[in-house]
């Protein structure tokens, strides 16, 4: 005799239904366990990839020094956001030293910037003044386009740089 028998030797239905409850209850649980544990896996996997610095891969920065070397030559300065320095330091100093080794005269320093009102800039950001700069940051948005990269042109008004300058705000991480 088991605990699924009477004492006649019958199935004893009311322990086969509630035994066959747990087994199918159990399989559900966990089927949705599963299901829980993957998409919070995929989930850190996308936030931990928000929340990490801005890169380029090995492609994008050939791709990125070809477009420049083939370009126009001038000048660029580059400037990164205080809102988000610690994703966007670094990418502000790969960027420059690619712009560098294709041939761009690059300025010493890249300093932080600081929004006075707004939003913060998000993405880059390529300012320019007409004439020389104008033609570089044009070439530059181009560049980095083809490296998968979107950046928008505007014009500046300031006088933070030479008129001969193209300045590179690298803002915070899209």
């Amino acid at each position: 005799m088991n605990i699924f028998e009477t004492a006649d030797g019958s199935a004893h239905w009311p322990s086969i239904i509630t035994m066959l409850g747990w087994l199918i209850g159990s399989m559900v649980t966990g089927g949705v366990l599963l299901a829980t544990l993957h998409y919070n896996r995929n989930e850190r996997v996308r936030v931990a990839e928000e929340k990490a610095p801005w890169r380029l891969s090995p492609q994008q920065q050939q791709v990125i020094i070809e477009r420049i070397a083939a370009g126009p030559k001038g000048k660029v300065a580059l400037e990164f956001s205080a809102a988000d320095r610690i994703r966007v330091r670094d990418f502000a100093h790969t960027l420059s030293a690619l712009f560098g080794s294709a041939g761009l005269e690059v300025w010493g320093y890249i300093p932080a910037f600081q929004e006075a009102a707004g939003p913060p800039i998000v993405g880059l950001r390529i300012g320019v003044k007409p004439g020389v700069a104008e033609s570089v940051g044009l070439s530059l948005r181009d560049a980095l386009a083809a490296a998968g990269l979107v950046a928008t042109v505007y014009p500046i008004n300031n006088n933070n740089y030479a008129d001969d300058f193209a300045v590179v705000l690298v803002g915070v991480k899209p």
